[in-house]
């Protein structure tokens, strides 16, 4: 049931991007509002996360912890930076028809423009750092965690509050149509390593096992341990990479900005 669940929310999530990209393209008199390398990210996203999602790769995680905290790791450090830099918005946006799509478009932008005040941007920036830190930590409660384990429906939820927060997160993160605060970004990508590093090096050093759904004893430490490893090392390196690759996009827009900015010619000497 769930898998079902999944597959038809993603195939009208991609049905409706595709749409609204092929009427974006269609209706642009010069660029397009969404360009090609958009397109490519919620590609890459939808691909990553049909395979974190697969059968087989939910089975083993549901055996084995550290392939789980692998399909979480790939869903917040992947999927998530990917599917914020591809403007799902604004393509959702123009897939609805005319009628509608005048009716919502209000809205939206009036959501958009709290974001594009610094005030604004900082309040949104704070509140999506709280929910994506939250929602990391409550859903690693042993019993959740145990829970979404055992219950399809439940697994469902957490990987999808996972996306929903941490894909705000990095769309406040890339500056909210403003390259020029991705720059603040890079911090708040670094500081989003503390929570995970928290709780992966907890994991690491417990000497006893969280989750009951995964055994007892020697083994089920060693794996937990493994799982907290994995946690604290790749998911902090992701988003290290992730900074890192901000941060060239925040200086790249510095230098386009400098270039359109006109030159002050100063008067030869007669």
């Amino acid at each position: 049931m769930a898998e079902v669940a999944l597959a038809l929310v993603l195939g009208v999530g991609a049905g409706a991007y595709a749409l609204g990209v092929r009427r974006l393209w269609a209706n642009a008199r010069a660029a397009p509002l969404v360009g090609l390398g958009p397109v490519v990210a919620f590609a890459a996203s939808l691909a990553v996360l049909l395979v974190a999602s697969s059968s087989p790769v939910d089975d083993a995680a549901a055996r084995d912890l550290p392939i789980h905290m692998i399909q979480h790791l790939l869903l917040l450090a992947v999927v998530a930076p990917l599917l914020a830099m591809s403007e799902p918005v604004t393509c959702v946006l123009y897939a609805l028809p005319d009628g509608l799509r005048r009716r919502v478009h209000p809205g939206v932008r009036r959501v958009v423009r709290s974001q594009t005040s610094r005030r604004g941007w900082l309040v949104w920036m704070v509140v999506a750092y709280c929910l994506s830190a939250a929602t990391l930590v409550v859903w690693h409660v042993p019993a959740l965690y145990d829970a979404a384990v055992r219950e399809p429906l439940v697994h469902a939820l957490e990987h999808a509050s996972f996306v929903a927060t941490a894909m705000l997160f990095w769309w406040m993160a890339l500056g909210a149509t403003r390259r020029s605060r991705r720059g603040f970004g890079v911090l708040a990508v670094f500081a989003a390593t503390l929570p995970a590093t928290a709780l992966g090096i907890a994991m690491t050093l417990s000497t006893t096992p969280w989750y009951a759904t995964y055994g007892r004893g020697a083994a089920a430490v060693r794996d937990q341990q493994v799982a907290g490893a994995l946690m604290w090392g790749l998911g902090g390196a992701a988003l290290v990479v992730g900074a890192a690759a901000l941060f060239a996009s925040w200086l790249a827009s510095m230098d386009v900005a400098d270039s359109r900015r006109p030159r002050t010619r100063v008067a030869e000497p007669s």
